[in-house]
């Protein structure tokens, strides 16, 4: 019996990779998602399906998936965070590859894309986004070792992996690339529902919390005194968040620019003088500590406000 463990041990110790996957109704995606990475793989991989207990369908799929050995099947209650961490736990291979979940059909460049990884990336947890603004695929690569070292993935339903990716990069461990690996992904118009964007809403907005992200900043509360092109960046950022969470995708519209006009000059000339702020004459400044300068009252403000805020570019 000792030597059928040590054996089996041996066969485990075989396996390179481990593709970590968590799973819940996706009946749409699962099938072509799923022989979008068996296609591409071969006996260094391990593909491991942590589903919450599917209702949809798509657990018939996954199902006929384990019967023919090509998954290792795990029905679990859990969010997304936890999933992926049982998923991790369930692994035995010595690189593990999570996100590659089942509303995404992937393309044939998992093989080229290890080959990079182990070329520039070695040791570090790798993150492939599609692009800097639209980060839809999220593919994570990393040695079991250093996951094992940060604590794997938490309870989270969101930010659960932004959560690891930040605990990497505090030891200096966290690279990420803009990779397109997902050939089409799911925009999930589920979420459209009343009652499932506020759930949406509500639980990404209280997991971010939980992590203590600044979710709507932007600007010199962040960077502390910046430049004009880097506020105007960071409200960008700020705008993409607001949408994600009122239930958008993320993409802003596209900049029309504007045409400066020249101002004219003679109505310059012609604008009303700054008003002057009454203040506590010197007499009295000596007999204690009032506020000394005395502001404006609500006709001057107007009349102020009227002066100052003229703009050339409103029309």
């Amino acid at each position: 019996m000792q030597g059928i463990n040590i054996i089996l041990r041996d066969v485990a110790a075989i396996v390179k990779y481990s593709i970590c996957v968590t799973h819940y109704n996706n009946y749409p995606t699962v099938e072509a998602s799923l022989n979008s990475i068996l296609n591409q793989i071969d006996d260094n991989f391990e593909v491991i399906v942590i589903d919450n207990f599917s209702n949809d369908g798509s657990e018939r799929i996954l199902k006929n998936f384990s019967d023919q050995e090509k998954i290792r099947l795990i029905k679990r209650r859990c969010n997304r965070g936890e999933g992926r961490e049982a998923a991790f736990q369930e692994s035995t291979g010595q690189y593990i590859i999570a996100n590659l979940d089942m509303d995404d059909v992937f393309l044939p460049l998992l093989t080229k894309l290890l080959r990079a990884y182990h070329s520039v990336a070695e040791g570090f947890l790798l993150l492939l986004v599609t692009d800097t603004n639209l980060w839809a695929q999220n593919v994570t690569i990393g040695p079991r070792s250093l996951i094992e070292s940060l604590g794997g993935w938490r309870d989270l339903q969101y930010g659960e992996d932004w959560d690891l990716w930040s605990r990497a990069a505090a030891i200096g461990k966290y690279k990420y690339q803009v990779y397109t690996l997902a050939e089409r992904w799911n925009p999930h118009p589920e979420r459209a529902a009343a009652l499932n964007k506020l759930k949406f809403r509500y639980f990404r907005y209280r997991d971010l919390l939980r992590l203590g992200r600044e979710i709507f900043s932007a600007g010199d509360c962040v960077t502390g005194p910046s430049s004009v092109i880097n506020a105007i960046a960071g409200g960008q950022k700020a705008a993409v968040n607001i949408d994600i969470m009122l239930g958008g995708n993320g993409r802003l519209p596209q900049d029309t620019g504007f045409s400066l006009s020249k101002p004219d000059e003679e109505a310059l000339e012609k604008s009303p003088p700054r008003v002057e702020e009454k203040s506590v004459p010197l007499s009295k400044r000596k007999r204690g500590f009032a506020e000394v300068v005395l502001g404006l009252g609500r006709m001057q403000a107007m009349a102020e406000a009227g002066r100052c805020l003229r703009c050339d570019l409103e029309k």
